[in-house]
């Protein structure tokens, strides 16, 4: 196995919340510590009518 691991988390909808979407990608090092992260994250587009505080 290598030190780099890659995750998606898929947006969803939840008790009327607005999760985004992302993907993470991390690197370890030898210790197990994380000296690097990257993630891509997607805002849903939220419409006037959704919105909670205006």
């Amino acid at each position: 196995m290598g030190n780099r691991c890659c995750t998606r988390y898929a947006p969803c909808r939840k008790y009327d919340l607005c999760f985004s979407g992302e993907h993470e990608n991390w690197e370890f090092d030898n210790v197990g510590l994380m000296p690097s992260q990257h993630a891509s994250i997607n805002d849903p587009v939220i419409t006037d009518s959704e919105r909670k505080f205006h």
